[in-house]
């Protein structure tokens, strides 16, 4: 071996490898020199966000994220990714917003779509005017979901 530093952009290749690979343990090094090195880079911010998420590190992923989204505003990869964050950490209200941003950019988006069907379709709350939350719609949720499965 040469011992040449191996450029952001095939460190960054390499990251997306194992990200893949479901190493993302392996990848937040890589990741987080590439985003060191050129931090106007959104590509590197979005997945290094991405990566701090999937090891549970999830308001860092977030904050990386959401600086990729500052930066170039209309790419779809990049609510897909914060989306997974949000998802991963239990925001599925907002993960659902962030599939449903990366479709109005890109709408035949495969990622964003296969995550929306895994979370599956929410039902309007059963009091419209209460927020979803609210404890009476999480009770009267539970009985319309027990008596009256989604199709």
């Amino acid at each position: 071996m040469s011992g040449a530093k191996s450029s952001p952009k095939e460190m960054f290749e390499q990251a997306l490898l194992l990200l893949n690979q479901h190493k993302p343990a392996e990848a937040l090094d890589l990741l987080k020199e590439t985003t060191d090195e050129e931090p106007g880079n959104p590509w590197y911010r979005s997945y290094y966000g991405l990566c701090l998420g999937r090891l549970k590190r999830f308001a860092e992923g977030e904050k990386h994220c959401q600086a990729a989204i500052d930066l170039h505003l209309c790419k779809a990869q990049f609510y897909v990714n914060m989306g997974e964050v949000y998802l991963l950490g239990g925001h599925k209200k907002l993960a659902h917003n962030m599939f449903d941003e990366a479709l109005k950019w890109e709408k035949e988006n495969p990622l964003a779509r296969k995550f929306l069907k895994q979370m599956g379709h929410r039902r309007k709350p059963v009091v419209s005017f209460l927020d979803r939350d609210h404890p009476v719609n999480v009770s009267l949720g539970k009985l319309r979901h027990k008596f009256t499965p989604p199709k």
